[in-house]
């Protein structure tokens, strides 16, 4: 006799609201003041003491035929050890037709008293038309008499709102969620609360990656760890799948497409949910069958998880969630799909994953992503208040933000100057962190930070940095937005703390300007061209500067400090020669007369001079120069 055994999925998801139809509603509608995600599942009694409520419906198109599942909760509402009934489990179509699904060989064959547990059912079926399912139903079926005799226990209604894969939109208004809306997920028992903060596209090595940062708050008095669900970006025609990151993560950057993973078509929306390989998860999936995709209308690409242990959030904690969704350079995200995983034992050992989706998340347009508070120059930074990169003893301001022409590399050059003060009586780690300047037509751009040898800043001291940003000739540096950015969090990937809106400061005149802490007034100015009579019969040039130098107190400074670097160019801007003088040590610049003897040289005397005055720094990418004044004689 076929007995239909239930045994216990290792999937941690429940019920989803989704797959409630009105049916569900007429029988035991939930409070109407409660959210569509939260509203209990319904449950059918299936005899007396047991019952059975429905979490994942899976009607989904895979290649040679068409995948049916269903993953059920089962009360066991008395006192005692009940066991799970050897019922047929069957799914019924909208014309009538039964199929009986196969109970997976990890269902568990009893419940504890007023327990519950999770049973899950799949079946491939040889049909590539459209299903339109009607019902699941318990079904106990007499083989010992003739004709066999078949009791129906209980039949649940489901709606066409079952999962139907990667390429199936979610219409139902209640699982379509605006972008910063908060949401708990349908399908979890979980009461952790989630909302979308920020998105984030970087260009790396390997490709383009869009980072999706979730906000977590765990709302109630106990410990809760963070459920196993993942995310993927949608845009009008293509589907892409994100992959879950955080600190200490693998360095992999760009999750691999999903037939690139198995090294041919591996099944949408399918997934390793074990901390298995890659190869492992797309290997399993293809054991049941493979989703077929038009490569017309739609695209999935398949990413490895890279959490690295459980993420658990203490009594009303909040944390953040990363996922980095891998798409083409000229991608436009249009809405993310939150999906949970599923997983189906065969007989034989081997287990399949698939994943349901449960919520459409809608991204905002970019006028919205790129919105940010106004700057002032001086004013004090605050940061995101889950992040502990910045401490919060520990003031971050920019003194400086300028903007010159890079005429050599037909570029712009933009230099912003940071400045760290700690507040504290200890001395306090430097932090390193990442800035980026978004242009008013939504382009980034990463600025290159400041070598510095101060490891540690004084007390009731500070330090400056400064990032230097390379920007098209074209800008105009209207609507600059500069981001602080995090590159430890969500290694490898950054994530960003603060961002302001900023403009640029009035260029410095020749009569004065600023390389903060120091503040310079020009009293005169010579150029003097001296003959080598007694050398090589060249012509050696020396600079003459009246200063009169204040210096703001309390900043720190080491020999990674700004130089100031003395240019001079002939008659055709050609270079003559250049020479750096620092602002501290031996040979610096003082307040008063300051003879500079340049290192240029030329055969014959120049007229006309010019000298160009930049602030000169290095950084990992080189030199960076910004223009202070240009003196021609």
């Amino acid at each position: 006799m076929l007995k239909m055994n239930w045994k216990k999925t290792v999937t941690t998801v429940v019920i989803s609201t989704s797959l409630m139809t009105t049916s569900f509603t007429a029988i035991a509608a939930p409070s109407a003041d409660m959210n569509a995600e939260s509203a209990a599942a319904v449950s059918y009694p299936l005899n007396d003491t047991l019952s059975v409520e429905l979490k994942t419906v899976l009607n989904e198109h895979v290649l040679g035929g068409t995948r049916l599942g269903v993953v059920v909760r089962m009360n066991n509402n008395g006192a005692a050890v009940a066991r799970v009934p050897e019922y047929e489990v069957r799914m019924k179509t909208n014309d009538g037709v039964e199929y009986t699904l196969q109970a997976s060989a990890a269902n568990p064959k009893s419940i504890q008293p007023k327990a519950k547990t999770e049973l899950s059912y799949l079946a491939v079926v040889d049909r590539t038309d459209t299903v339109t399912l009607a019902e699941v139903n318990w079904t106990d079926v007499d083989y010992y008499v003739y004709p066999k005799k078949e009791t129906l226990m209980v039949a649940v209604p489901i709606s066409d709102q079952a999962w139907k894969g990667a390429d199936a939109p979610i219409t139902n208004p209640a699982m379509i969620k605006k972008w910063g809306e908060t949401f708990t997920i349908p399908s979890l028992l979980s009461p952790l609360q989630f909302q979308p903060l920020s998105i984030d596209k970087e260009v790396t090595e390997k490709g383009t990656v869009q980072v999706v940062q979730l906000l977590v708050t765990n709302p109630t008095g106990q410990r809760e760890t963070l459920p196993e669900f993942l995310i993927d970006g949608k845009s009008d025609s293509q589907v892409y799948a994100g992959e879950k990151i955080a600190q200490g993560a693998a360095a992999s950057a760009v999750p691999p497409a999903a037939g690139e993973a198995a090294g041919g078509t591996a099944a949408a929306g399918s997934a390793d949910t074990s901390g298995a390989a890659p190869a492992a998860a797309n290997a399993a999936a293809a054991a049941v069958g493979a989703t077929g995709l038009k490569k017309a209308d739609s695209q999935s690409y398949s990413g490895q998880k890279m959490e690295q242990g459980e993420i658990i959030l203490e009594p009303k904690e909040k944390k953040y969630v990363h996922y980095a969704i891998a798409t083409d350079n000229d991608t436009a995200l249009s809405s993310l799909t939150v999906l949970t995983p599923e997983k189906f034992a065969q007989a034989g050992g081997q287990q399949t994953s698939y994943l349901v989706g449960r919520l459409k998340v809608l991204l905002p347009d970019s006028t919205a992503r790129t919105a940010a508070s106004s700057y002032q120059i001086g004013q004090t930074m605050k940061f995101d208040a889950l992040s502990d990169l910045i401490h919060p003893n520990l003031d971050v301001s920019i003194v400086e933000f300028h903007m010159n022409d890079n005429e050599d590399e037909g570029s712009k050059s933009v230099t912003a100057k940071f400045k760290l003060f700690n507040k504290t009586d200890q001395p306090m780690a430097v932090p390193v962190f990442q800035t980026d300047l978004v242009s008013s037509d939504g382009y980034t751009y990463t600025g290159s930070r400041q070598n510095i040898a101060a490891q540690r800043i004084l007390p009731n001291s500070g330090v400056v940095i400064n990032y230097a940003y390379t920007l098209p000739a074209s800008e105009t540096g209207s609507g600059l937005i500069i981001r602080v950015n995090d590159t430890q969090k969500a290694a490898p990937y950054k994530t960003t703390i603060a961002s302001y809106g900023i403009g640029l400061q009035q260029p410095d005149t020749n009569e004065s300007f600023d390389v903060y802490p120091f503040e310079a007034k020009v009293g005169y100015w010579t150029i003097t061209p001296m003959f080598n009579r007694r050398g090589d019969m060249t012509y050696s040039y020396k600079v003459r500067f009246d200063l009169e130098l204040k210096r703001a107190e309390q900043v720190q400074l080491d020999p990674s400090f700004s130089k100031l670097q003395f240019e001079i160019y002939n008659s055709t801007n050609n270079l003559i020669g250049a020479t750096p003088v620092s602002f501290t040590g031996a040979n610096r610049l003082v307040s008063g007369e300051n003879n500079i003897m340049l290192n240029a040289t030329s055969e014959q005397l120049e007229r006309p001079l010019t000298v160009k005055l930049y602030e000169v720094f290095q950084t990992p990418a080189g030199e960076s120069k910004r223009l202070i004044g240009v003196y021609t004689q």
